[in-house]
Order: structure tokens, then C-alpha cells, then sequence
């Protein structure tokens, strides 16, 4: 597939027109992706039709605020025990990874409790 494929089938799965407006309702599907990168796009692509298959009945906007909500969680928890706000960010952004690939763990240790 050519990028601008991969793109509109990534506006058409989640009901936005163009880049802008998926960084501002998606951001949990864009959030640190360089855009410029046919990679990063069929990752995208790749988590919207993973969301679809395992749970159908549950919307994109439902699994981005459940996103939100972790993170909100995960900020708390951190905030509780000490951490800082970018340490609490880089916890975040090992999550989003793991969670491509499928494999959520996260430790007391983690999180330096």
C-alpha cells in the first residue's frame, strides 16, 4: 500500500479527515509518531483494525478515553509515590509499547515503590 492509501484508510476507520484533526481526537493513536513515516502510519492502521477484531463492540472513542484514563491513573500513582511528571512519561511510553506488541507488565518496581 502506498502512504496515502494507508492514510485514508486510517480517516476512514476512525471518522476524521486529516491529519490535524486525528492528532486531536486520536492522540492516543498518534501521540510521539513521526507522521512524516509510512512506518508509523501502518502502525496506526495496524492498532485500528487490532481494536476492531478484539473487542467489535466497543467504540474507538471508548478505547481512547479508556486510554486517557490510565494515564491519568499512572500520573496519580506516580505523583503519590514521587515520581516526576517525565519519569511518569517515560513509564507511559514504555506501556504504549509493550502494548503493541501485546505484553503489558508493569511492576512496583516500575514505578520505584
Amino acid at each position: 500500500m502506498k502512504l496515502q492509501e494507508i492514510k485514508v484508510e486510517v480517516f476512514r476507520l476512525t471518522g476524521v479527515p486529516r491529519t490535524p484533526e486525528l492528532k486531536r481526537q486520536r492522540p492516543v493513536l498518534t501521540y510521539g509518531r513521526d507522521l512524516r513515516y509510512k512506518a508509523e502510519w501502518l502502525a496506526i492502521l495496524d492498532l485500528l483494525k487490532h481494536q476492531q477484531t478484539i473487542q467489535p463492540d466497543i467504540t474507538l472513542n471508548q478505547l481512547d478515553q479508556q486510554d486517557i484514563e490510565l494515564q491519568q491513573s499512572l500520573h496519580r500513582v506516580g505523583r503519590v509515590t514521587g515520581l516526576s511528571a517525565e519519569a511518569v512519561d517515560k513509564i507511559w511510553k514504555g506501556i504504549q509499547h509493550n502494548s503493541q506488541a501485546n505484553s503489558i507488565d508493569i511492576t512496583l518496581e516500575e514505578l520505584e515503590v
